[in-house]
């Protein structure tokens, strides 16, 4: 085991890393804030909280299922036209809702509609951001360290996003925090559309008819989103069992720092992956880290105390934290470089169906049988995931195979035009040579 994060070896190339953190960070920031904002703005109106659920499932639910389609926007038209357009769209759809709307209709299901259509407009700004990280460090060693990263830098904005929109609604007000935060998505799809890479990451362009829409994931991710259904179905299970048991120990107001406990310390652990380096091929270790959170997850339906709760979130972050990242690193392998966005809409949709799924049945659990029976839920989820992957291992490392196989000769999905034969050259980025005053274009492809 080493370390394994390669720094920067030029200025320039200093420079884009630097950047893609603070968008990793800041474009992120206003998507995890927009969990809590429809909740509170349609409260505000004075709708109902189950109107207020309603509202925050739709926004929610529409903007994953829609992630494939909105992530092979980014494939096709980079980062410009698959950022620049739905950010516009949203932003202007946020602050008409925030200063036209009246109260009746947002707490009505014209409201939800409106919001849900926020959601369906939203730029996939996290995508965006993996795929300049793939662009940036083709290689798989280091992409699985980056991705590491940028695991961690995720956890640190879905903890910041809601104190930001609660800051934002407490000083001003939910219409006011729900147009700030759609303004600062759009300042954060600049800071994006400004990076060299943002041009450079676009797929080659080939004179053939292509689809328009996704039609179902690929053949090479039919193991891998299911697995990652099944494990993010114990972040649901979390997020509701965790507020459940601490009501009914007297600590309703315990549960969103104990929540955010768990993700710092999966934050921790993510940053502590990406510095390094392990012998075992890809998909052996996913199947570990699997099962390694069936086992770290446990001891959150064990607990019987409120302190004991603590310490388990913080046991069970440590034990997720490479879940993630080594699930983004997997499906980056698994398909080529022209359809990274896509891929990762792909895994975006299994996630969040995934803990929608999880809330679902932690509720109805949680009503029947207490909040200990809705938190049991968290380490079965995660050992029928591990289940489900130990039948599907040989298919899998026969998928890896191929596609390293595939790779091996061209890393794109085609190579050369079906209409022209000619080939297609991979786009490349350009820095500075060793020779003063001298620029080398070096490949993005390794």
């Amino acid at each position: 085991m080493r370390r394994r994060l390669r720094r920067p070896v030029d200025a320039q190339e200093r420079r884009l890393y630097r950047l893609l953190i603070v968008a990793a960070v800041a474009g992120r920031v206003p998507t995890s804030a927009m969990a809590l904002i429809p909740t509170l703005l349609v409260q505000s109106a004075g709708g109902s909280l189950q109107t207020a659920g309603i509202a925050t499932a739709a926004f929610l639910m529409v903007s994953g299922l829609s992630a494939p389609l909105r992530g092979r926007r980014v494939d096709r038209a980079g980062y410009g036209g698959g950022l620049v357009v739905p950010a516009v769209a949203s932003c202007v759809i946020a602050v008409v809702v925030a200063a036209l709307v009246g109260e009746t209709v947002l707490a009505g299901p014209l409201g939800i509609g409106l919001l849900a259509a926020i959601g369906i407009a939203w730029p996939p700004i996290g995508i965006a951001v993996q795929k300049g990280w793939r662009t940036l460090r083709p290689s798989p060693a280091d992409q699985e360290a980056v991705f590491a990263l940028d695991v961690a830098l995720q956890r640190i904005s879905l903890v910041l996003g809601p104190l930001l929109a609660g800051a934002l609604t407490a000083v001003a007000s939910p219409r006011a925090a729900l147009a700030a935060v759609a303004v600062l998505n759009a300042a954060a799809v600049g800071l994006i559309g400004a990076l060299p890479l943002g041009r450079a990451a676009a797929a080659p362009r080939m004179r053939t008819r292509r689809r328009r829409l996704p039609q179902g994931p690929p053949r090479s991710l039919r193991t891998l989103l299911p697995t990652v259904l099944l494990t993010d179905a114990a972040i649901g299970f979390v997020q509701v069992g965790v507020p459940g048991f601490m009501a009914s120990h007297g600590s309703a107001a315990l549960a969103g720092p104990i929540v955010a406990v768990f993700l710092l310390a999966s934050a921790s652990g993510a940053l502590l992956l990406s510095r390094l380096s392990f012998a075992r091929p890809i998909d052996a270790r996913y199947q570990l880290v699997v099962r390694a959170s069936v086992l770290g997850l446990a001891p959150l339906s064990l607990v019987d105390t409120r302190a004991g709760l603590a310490a388990a979130a913080v046991f069970a972050g440590l034990a997720v934290a490479a879940k993630v990242p080594t699930a983004v690193a997997l499906a980056a392998r698994l398909t080529p470089a022209d359809h990274h966005a896509e891929t990762m809409g792909w895994l975006i949709s299994a996630s969040w169906v995934g803990v929608a799924i999880g809330a679902a049945v932690a509720g109805v659990v949680g009503d029947a049988f207490g909040p200990r029976a809705a938190l049991t839920g968290v380490p079965v989820s995660a050992a029928i995931a591990a289940g489900f992957l130990y039948l599907r291992r040989h298919r899998l490392r026969a998928d890896v195979e191929a596609a390293d196989a595939a790779a091996a000769s061209c890393p794109y999905s085609r190579c050369s035009s079906p209409t022209t034969g000619d080939s297609v050259k991979p786009p490349t980025l350009r820095t500075a040579s060793s020779t003063p005053g001298m620029k080398e274009t070096r490949s993005i492809v390794s």
